[in-house]
This record gives structure tokens, sequence and C-alpha cells, in this order.
């Protein structure tokens, strides 16, 4: 289906988009829609034949809330759901030539230009880094014995620095993040045919303060990932908890009949790093600390 035009197209007298010329909601609109060019999007031949942005996704909301930020740019959009189930979103090549001022290639793989990374508009930068999580991002966590470990946000890329210019967005938002690679690059047989598998890097986020930041300044628009993540951080119920004397004490006796710091863990209900704080690296609570300074 098409989607109306309810905004007046912005142009420059260059062709491209005028940034300060904005508005603050249209600004957010063009950052959603730039997070998804280095990642789910692509230019291809769509099925008319014509030379398209594509954005292709499994999540309705997703191409529904990118499709309103085209509108808020005077940017005609055609969003369908094809036999696969998939959804997709189709603009005309020409508009993006007005938009790439904002991106560069490297490698033939996309990157922001400096101007981007470098922008004192915090939302703007929100924008880009909630529309990449949303298209090449989870939020996921182990969960065992009722309860969570290894709580995580990964964005997945193929380009290193890619990840590396939004970790340096991240940081002006205090969040924290590192680097790693998730996979080698590798040919494999598949079907008869010989596929080429790249190289994958994801970008993660840990722990309570960062994941929290991450959900109050940025968020998932998805409602899958926005409510996976709330989740995640309500599971921190020990944030902030003061232990007893006797906490302590239940821990020390049990990991000498359980010789396990998870399985004490789960029988005391301290969690799993409080434990190993304790048992492995000999710290005390709090409480234990200002007894020792009188």
């Amino acid at each position: 289906m098409k989607i109306a035009i309810s905004y007046p197209p912005i142009k420059s007298e260059k062709g491209n988009f005028e940034f300060q010329s904005l508005s603050q909601e249209q600004k957010i609109a063009l950052g959603e829609i730039l997070g998804t060019i280095p990642s789910d999007g692509y230019f291809g031949i769509n099925q008319s034949g014509l030379y398209n942005y594509i954005l292709c996704v499994k999540d309705k909301d997703f191409v529904e809330y990118i499709a309103q930020d085209f509108l808020k740019l005077g940017i005609n959009v055609n969003l369908h759901r094809r036999n696969s189930g998939l959804w997709y979103i189709e603009v005309s090549r020409k508009w993006f030539d007005k938009l790439l001022f904002c991106l560069k290639k490297e490698d033939n793989k996309w990157l922001f230009s400096e101007e981007i990374i470098n922008s004192s508009d915090y939302e703007f930068q929100a924008a880009i880094i909630r529309s990449f999580a949303d298209a090449d991002g989870t939020a996921s966590g182990s969960f065992r014995y009722g309860k969570y470990y290894s709580r995580r946000i990964a964005i997945y890329n193929q380009s290193k620095n890619l990840l590396s210019q939004l970790q340096l967005m991240l940081h002006s938002f205090c969040i924290n993040s590192y680097i790693r690679k998730d996979r080698d690059g590798r040919l494999a047989p598949i079907k008869g045919s010989i596929i080429n598998f790249p190289t994958v890097y994801s970008l993660r986020i840990t722990n309570y303060k960062n994941l929290k930041l991450f959900y109050d300044k940025i968020n998932f628009k998805i409602a899958r990932k926005d409510n996976k993540l709330s989740e995640m951080i309500n599971s921190y119920r020990y944030i902030g908890k003061e232990y007893t004397e006797n906490d302590y004490w239940q821990v020390l006796a049990s990991y000498k009949k359980f010789k396990n710091c998870r399985e004490v863990s789960r029988v005391i209900g301290v969690p799993p790093q409080t434990v190993q704080n304790w048992i492995l690296l000999g710290k005390v609570p709090r409480v234990l600390k200002l007894v020792s300074e009188y």
C-alpha cells in the first residue's frame, strides 16, 4: 500500500536536506532512517524492476515507525507484506541521494560521516542507535533456576569500524560497551553451492548501569525487544541491597557444603556475582566493614 505524504519535502539548493532547517521531530525521524541504512536496509531491484531503497524485516511495528519517519520528511513510501511473511518498505533511490551526505563508504561498507558522529544533538544520535539496534540488535540473557544471568544487548554488523562509531555515540550517553568478533569469515557448501559467510562483529552492552541508561535514554521501539529489555532490568532485584551479617555467614557455610558459587546463589538467594566476591575474592558486606572500623 502507498502511504500518503503528510509533511512538505525539505530541500536545499543542492538537493540535499538542510539539517539545520529541520524541526527536532524531523531530525529524530532522519536519525531513525539513517540507522537502518547500514543495517537491515539495502539498495536493490524491486519487483517492478526499479532500483530502490528496501527495508525488509519481520516486525510490523518497526516498518510502521520507519514509514512514519519518511512521511515526516515528505517522502512517499510503499509498505507491503510478501508471501514470506516479511514486511517491506520501498522508497525511490533518488531520495537517498539527498541523504547520503550523512554517510560514506569504506571497503564497500557504510559508515556515518564525521558530522553525524560529532553531532551535539543527543536526541538525533539516540535515534540512529535506536533504529540500528531495532534492525540488528538483540536483548537477551540466560534464564536458569527462575533467574536471569548474563543480561546483555548485542548489536551485530560486518563492519567493526561502524560498530566503533556506534560505541563512540553510546559513550556520549555514559554507556560503556565492548566489541568482539563473533564469527570468522568462511566458505561453506550449502545445497550444492559455495556460500561466503562474512566475518561478523558484535557490540555488547552489559551490567545494570549500562542497560538502564540504554533503556532510559535510547531504548528499542520494537515492542518485543522493549519488553525483553524491561524484563531483564527488572530482574535485577538486588541492586542497592544491603546484606546482613547473617547473609554472609550463610553463604560461607553453604559453600563448604556445595563447593559451587552458583548452587549457593540458588539456595541462599544471593546473586552469584556477590557470592563469588565473598568466596573467591575475599570481599565482605558493608555491614561487616563498618563493624571492623570500630
